[in-house]
């Protein structure tokens, strides 16, 4: 990193800030005490492997998607908050390249919008929602298969567009399986978290519905407005009562599900949670540094 880097940027037309060296370290550090595991031992560790000091604060693009990557493949709560980190690098990158070749006018500041995204950064870290997330194997192979499976059937019970299993961390929510995803959210695996509708659903730990997102007081601002019209979810919640995300159907143009569809949403949601708690590998804490 050259010594006279300057920031990145705050993406006009999205708000979204340029990803820095405090950001990841702040991530980690929640999520190596989780972990049971020295702090500086494992960012000093993350730092080697992306080619960075520990001293790192501005990044390039490129730096910061090194560090994560470094971040991911740590074990246990480490690589879930590695993950986290991933989606906003990601999708400052894909953002940045659309508004570069547009050049936005600034977003306008809504105070609904605001003030929901503030509460919605307050609430997600937890440690015991983190340890729950780290013992399920939520990213692997077979777990995506499932979680996919349960997308589409969300779907199929909605009639939306597309269906998602979202996962909430601190800084984004990652989207573990879906089913008719295209564009920069798709390839960025997620958005950052105080866009996530699926955060309100996670909060309220229940169903969670906005027939039209763009008359909304608290999702008209939301960056995810216009492509996103409509919004029902419901939480996925485990036997030890840890909301850890949501599943949920999103459309483009106005919907309103009735009961009985969310009903059926949320036996989907509970059986889907069933089965990966099945499959659960308990996580084993190692001593402080």
């Amino acid at each position: 990193m050259s010594p006279d880097a300057l920031p990145l940027p705050r993406l006009k037309l999205h708000g979204l800030a340029g990803p820095t060296g405090d950001d990841a370290r702040r991530l980690l550090t929640h999520a190596a005490h989780v972990d049971g595991r020295g702090v500086e031992q494992v960012w000093a560790e993350v730092c080697s492997a992306a080619g960075l000091s520990t001293g790192a604060y501005l990044l390039t693009v490129e730096e910061a998607e090194a560090l994560a990557e470094a971040m991911v493949l740590q074990p246990g709560a480490v690589g879930v908050a590695g993950r986290d980190f991933r989606v906003r690098v990601h999708t400052y990158r894909l953002l940045a390249a659309e508004e570069a070749g547009a050049d936005p006018a600034q977003r306008p500041y809504d105070a609904g919008f605001a003030s929901a995204a503030q509460l919605v950064r307050s609430r997600m870290p937890d440690d015991r929602r983190l340890a729950a997330i780290a013992e399920l194997a939520l990213f692997s192979e077979a777990s995506r298969t499932l979680l996919d499976q349960a997308a589409r059937r969300a779907t199929e019970q909605l009639g939306g567009q597309i269906g998602l299993v979202t996962l909430l961390t601190a800084g984004a929510q990652s989207f573990v399986g879906d089913h008719g995803l295209e564009g920069w959210a798709a390839e960025a695996g997620g958005t950052p978290v105080e866009w996530a509708f699926c955060a309100t659903t996670v909060r309220r730990r229940e169903a969670y519905v906005v027939p039209d997102a763009r008359t909304d007081v608290h999702q008209r601002s939301n960056p995810l407005t216009g492509p996103i019209v409509s919004y029902a979810g419901v939480p996925l919640i485990t036997a030890d009562g840890h909301a850890l995300g949501a599943l949920c159907v999103l459309g483009d143009a106005p919907a309103e599900p009735g009961p009985e569809q969310l009903e059926a949403l949320a036996a989907v949601a509970a059986e889907t949670v069933g089965r990966l708690e099945a499959a659960r590998v308990p996580r084993v804490r190692t001593s402080a540094a």
